[in-house]
């Protein structure tokens, strides 16, 4: 028995080593480069929400963070890099919406969306709008609704393609509003735009950032804001929960996760960081004057509206009956 003594004094000083070896890497984390992992191609609010947080990361923590686009099969490829990644902090997935929209509309992944990521923060949104070409009769939500429930299924709808959040969003208002719309998706949001402007399809829901500047023109017309406050680029656009639809709420948000099992200080650390940058002065007038909403929040809220989120656009996959292509 006393050949054994060694070796369990060995492994309970181990275990012992172990609690503390996680405060020891928080409190060197970061000691080199974090790289921020963008499941879009560069150029999009995505990317553009990416670099806002690794700009402050390297500002907060003092080490560089470095954005990697690596956009591809609806955002799976990235966010699959991600999944797969070593959970110390150094590897995080700054994505959006469609990542609550995968749990549900893609049946098979390599990564469960709640399981397999610890959320860090969610740090803000931009709202949809509902927008009609400026030779549209509609003027209101009313208009369209009302000739819509009059000629059920004939009116068409532009999305940025099928699954996607305009497309989902567009399900909502006919959910909540019992109208039938015929949809018509497009290779994203640009062309389906193009043939609102062209007159080619009836309405098109997509983000105020790509919508103000055609309502701002006279081109386009926006009948209502899908978020629930007005945004500062359309602040004449009242939203559906003020045109009586209670609770309605449709953004494209933006957050950053971290592989499942990244301790808790490193996350609480990170947290802290990108919460300090989403208050920032310039920060907040320059978000601001792109049309987002700024959210942050602590750690321990970011698991809940995950949640909440896989829940409210599932049942749009749902009742939109959207299929992964």
């Amino acid at each position: 028995m006393r050949l054994f003594v060694p070796v369990i004094k060995l492994l309970i000083l181990l275990a012992g080593l172990s609690l503390f070896s996680t405060p020891v890497m928080a409190q060197d984390y970061p000691s080199r480069a974090i790289k921020l992992i963008v499941p879009f191609p560069p150029g999009g609010s995505s990317d553009y929400m990416g670099r806002v947080v690794a700009n402050g990361l390297k500002d907060e923590l003092g080490q560089t963070a470095i954005i990697e686009n690596k956009g591809g099969a609806g955002t799976l490829l990235g966010t699959e890099a991600v999944a797969r990644a070593d959970p110390d902090g150094y590897t995080l997935l700054a994505t959006a919406t469609p990542f609550a929209i995968n749990a549900t509309l893609v049946k098979t992944v390599n990564f469960d969306t709640v399981k397999s990521f610890d959320p860090v923060v969610f740090t803000g949104a931009i709202p949809l709008v509902l927008l009609v070409n400026e030779k549209s009769p509609w003027r209101s939500l009313n208009d369209l609704v009302e000739a819509a429930k009059a000629k059920p299924g004939v009116y068409t709808y532009g999305s940025s393609g099928n699954g996607g959040s305009p497309h989902l969003a567009t399900s909502m208002i006919e959910a909540a509003t019992g109208i039938q719309l015929m949809h018509i998706p497009y290779k994203g949001s640009a062309p389906a735009v193009a043939d609102l402007l062209a007159g080619q399809t009836d309405l098109v829901i997509d983000t105020v950032f790509l919508g103000a500047p055609h309502v701002k023109s006279g081109r386009l017309r926006a009948l209502a804001q899908l978020g629930p406050q007005r945004s500062v680029l359309l602040p004449d656009v009242p939203t559906m929960q003020e045109l009586g639809y209670k609770d309605f709420s449709a953004v494209s948000w933006f957050g950053i996760f971290a592989p499942a099992g990244t301790p808790r200080p490193i996350l609480e650390k990170l947290n802290v960081a990108i919460n300090r940058t989403l208050a920032k002065p310039e920060v907040v007038e320059t978000l601001n004057a792109q049309g987002f909403f700024i959210f942050g929040g602590p750690l321990d809220g970011a698991m809940p509206r995950l949640k909440r989120e896989i829940e409210v656009w599932g049942k749009a996959v749902r009742d939109s009956g959207a299929v992964a292509q």
